[in-house]
C-alpha cells in the first residue's frame, strides 16, 4: 500500500498582491499499519456499548469469563460523523469495541488499536501508524524531525487549541483525508526563530508564521534550509527567521521576517511589509524587501 502524504493546504505565505494559492511545503510520507486487517464494523456504533453476558461458556458473565462489563469508547464528543464509508475517521464512529477507524489501502476501515498508542503530538513509528484513535502518523519534512501524530479533521472546528485543518493525507497520490496542523505557539518567528518547546529544539525545528490565513500567530515546524534570497516554493521551506514570500505573480524567495511597527527589523533601515493576504494582512508580522 502506498504511504499517505501530508501536505499543507494550498495556502502560501505570500503578501502584498499575493492570492494565497501557491503550494506550501509538503511533509514526507508516513504509512498506516499495512499489516492490520480490517474487521467488520459494529452494527450499533454510536455511544458507549457495554457488553455483558450471563451463563456464557466457561463462566457466568460471558464466553470463557467470569462476568463483568467491557466499556466501549463513544465517538469523539461534539463531532458529527459523516454518513458514508465503513467508519468515520474524524469522529471515530461506526467501529466496534476495541477498534479504531484508520485508512487501509486508501479506504477508512475498522482496525485493531496500536499495542502502545502514541498520543496526539507524540513521536510515532515511521513505518506504521501507531497513533491513538482519531490521529494519524505523518513524517515531517526531514528525517531529523522524525514523525508525529496529527489529528484527523474535516474543518478547522475539528482541531484543538487554534490548530488549522490544513494538512492533506494522501494514499497513492490521492488525498483521502485531512489533518490538523500543529497548534499555534507564542514563539517569535523573527531573528533566530526558535521554538519554545524543549521537545522541538533548534536547529532541527524552528518558529514560523502559522499560515497566510493566520499571519499573526507563530507555529513550531520542522526547520527549512533555504537561505536568504534563494528561490522557494513552499511555506516554512526557508531557514528559521525567514519565510518564502511571493509578491504578485513573481516567484517565491526567502526573505527575513520582521515585526511590524518596530525599527531595526530590516537591514539598512528597510521597510517591513505585512504578511498574510491582501484581504487579511497581519498586524504583527511582516517581511523585509531583501
Amino acid at each position: 500500500m502506498t504511504a499517505p502524504r501530508a501536505a499543507l493546504a494550498a495556502i502560501s505565505l505570500v503578501l502584498a498582491c499575493g492570492d494565497g494559492k501557491d503550494p506550501p511545503r509538503p511533509k514526507s510520507d508516513a504509512a498506516p499499519d499495512a499489516a492490520v486487517k480490517p474487521v467488520d464494523a459494529a452494527p450499533e456504533p454510536d455511544g458507549p456499548r457495554p457488553e455483558t453476558g450471563a451463563g456464557g461458556t466457561g463462566g457466568t458473565g460471558g464466553t470463557g469469563g467470569t462476568g463483568g462489563t467491557t466499556n466501549c469508547a463513544a465517538p469523539l464528543p461534539g463531532c458529527a460523523p459523516s454518513g458514508t464509508g465503513m467508519c468515520d475517521h474524524v469522529c471515530q464512529a461506526r467501529c466496534g469495541c476495541g477498534q479504531r477507524c484508520a485508512f487501509v489501502g486508501g479506504e477508512a476501515a475498522c482496525v485493531p488499536p496500536a499495542e502502545a498508542p502514541v498520543p496526539l503530538g507524540g513521536t510515532c513509528a515511521e513505518d506504521h501508524d501507531d497513533c491513538t484513535a482519531g490521529t494519524v502518523c505523518l513524517n515531517e519534512a526531514t528525517p531529523a524531525c522524525k514523525s508525529h501524530c496529527y489529528r484527523y479533521c474535516r474543518t478547522d472546528a475539528d482541531c484543538r487549541q487554534g490548530a488549522l485543518c490544513t494538512l492533506e493525507v494522501e494514499v497513492g497520490g490521492a488525498t483521502v483525508a485531512k489533518a490538523c496542523s500543529a497548534p499555534p505557539e507564542t514563539c517569535d518567528p523573527t531573528g533566530a526563530g526558535k521554538c519554545l518547546s524543549a521537545d522541538r529544539p533548534a536547529p532541527t525545528f524552528g518558529c514560523y508564521v502559522l499560515s497566510a490565513l493566520a499571519p499573526d500567530q507563530g507555529v513550531c515546524d520542522c526547520a527549512g534550509s533555504k537561505k536568504l534570497g534563494q528561490a522557494c516554493m513552499f511555506e516554512h521551506e526557508c531557514a528559521p527567521g525567514l519565510e518564502c514570500i511571493r509578491v504578485g505573480m513573481s516567484g517565491g524567495a526567502c526573505r527575513r521576517v520582521c515585526r511590524l511597527g518596530m525599527s531595526g527589523g530590516c537591514p539598512d533601515g528597510g521597510s517591513c511589509s505585512p504578511l498574510g493576504t491582501v484581504a487579511s494582512p497581519s498586524t504583527v508580522f511582516g517581511y523585509c524587501a531583501m
